[in-house]
């Protein structure tokens, strides 16, 4: 226990560095190849500068791309592919609300992870524990195209950890709630319970323990981190858990007005319908672009800071079984968990406050 609890505070305090890095000069030409439980992967093999050899997977297939009819739908299982995919670049970010300035390639098809193991086996015969980063970012916005894999492979894949990292749909696409029980929301959370699913069945072809898995996530990600320890549908996909600045009981991770929003957008892009499955079906005729661009000018929050935050998770039957938060933490099986605090976790609420 002594020795997970100082690793995990050695990740806390790198979080920073991982998710700051952007470029990518790296050679990807030592192919590296594995197995999944749907079809072989192609990756390739890094060496970094401080002389940690990787072997770096990007752009492995979860679930079916939820794209056409199976937008706002619940993740599907990847279908099997018989030739070997070539998984060396990331794929594009899920599509985030329009806020600032997007740097990396976005899509509906993102549903994609990345594995960067360590490359010589683990004299564990279980193998290395896995750690699986979910990112942040209000459930708007986030991704994990600038988390890299370079700096993965110095901190995590150089003391034994196979580091895997999880992409989910974010904003209208992962959060779109009409308060039904055939649209009751929480869709980005489904897509992190199909991911650990994957992660959990797959962790051993790229040398990982799959009865070692720790899941990490700062601001938003931290607070799905929370609430996946606390679902019935999750809490068993995994056995420890790290936390940075967010959560489960924090107002934006499970009391965004995700319904109200859902349907004020639709209004706005010239919906008429008060139908639940009339108002679906409007949105998913419509292109991702539209969306993005009338949602940035949409007021979507009672709150003080309109556009920020509106939607994201909200206590259903479906995913938290009907049960307040209350009785999930009463009820969920305790797990070994650090948490802590991100630097200048607060500076993108200053904005308003600063210009008053």
């Amino acid at each position: 226990m002594t020795k997970f609890l100082s690793l995990l505070i050695f990740v806390i305090l790198e979080a920073a560095i991982v998710v700051g890095q952007t470029t990518d000069p790296y050679d990807r030409s030592n192919p590296v190849s594995a197995q999944t439980q749907f079809g072989a992967v192609e990756g390739f093999i890094h060496a970094a500068s401080d002389g940690t050899v990787s072997n770096v997977f990007l752009g492995i297939p979860y679930a079916t791309p939820p794209i056409g009819e199976l937008r706002f739908e619940r993740p599907m299982p990847p279908e099997v592919w018989l030739n070997t995919l070539e998984t060396k670049q990331f794929r594009n970010s899920c599509i985030p609300y329009n806020y600032g300035n997007v740097k990396v390639p976005i899509s509906e098809d993102c549903l994609y992870v990345n594995v960067i193991a360590p490359s010589e086996p683990s004299d564990d015969p279980a193998g290395y524990p896995v750690l699986v980063y979910i990112p942040g970012g209000g459930f708007w916005f986030g991704d994990v195209i600038r988390a890299g894999f370079d700096k993965a492979t110095k901190v995590f894949a150089s003391r034994g950890l196979v580091t895997i990292t999880v992409p989910y749909r974010v904003g209208l696409y992962g959060f779109m709630s009409l308060g039904t029980n055939e649209d009751p929301g929480n869709i980005g959370l489904w897509d992190q319970v199909a991911a650990l699913k994957f992660i959990k069945s797959n962790a051993h072809y790229f040398g990982g323990n799959p009865n070692n898995i720790i899941v990490w996530g700062d601001s938003a990600g931290s607070a799905s981190v929370d609430l996946l320890t606390l679902s019935p549908h999750s809490r068993n996909l995994f056995h420890k858990a790290i936390e940075g600045s967010g959560v489960g009981t924090v107002e934006f991770a499970g009391s965004q007005p995700s319904t109200r929003v859902t349907k004020q957008l639709a209004a706005a892009m010239g919906c008429t319908s008060t139908n639940p499955s009339e108002i679906k079906a409007f949105l998913k005729s419509q292109s991702w672009q539209d969306i993005m661009n009338v949602s940035s000018n949409q007021f979507v929050t009672d709150k003080a800071y309109p556009n920020y935050l509106g939607w994201g998770p909200r206590y259903d039957h479906d995913f938290f079984d009907g049960k307040t938060i209350e009785q999930l933490i009463l009820e969920a099986p305790p797990k070994p968990l650090v948490a802590g605090l991100m630097s200048l976790e607060g500076a993108g609420f200053t904005g308003k406050l600063t210009s008053e």
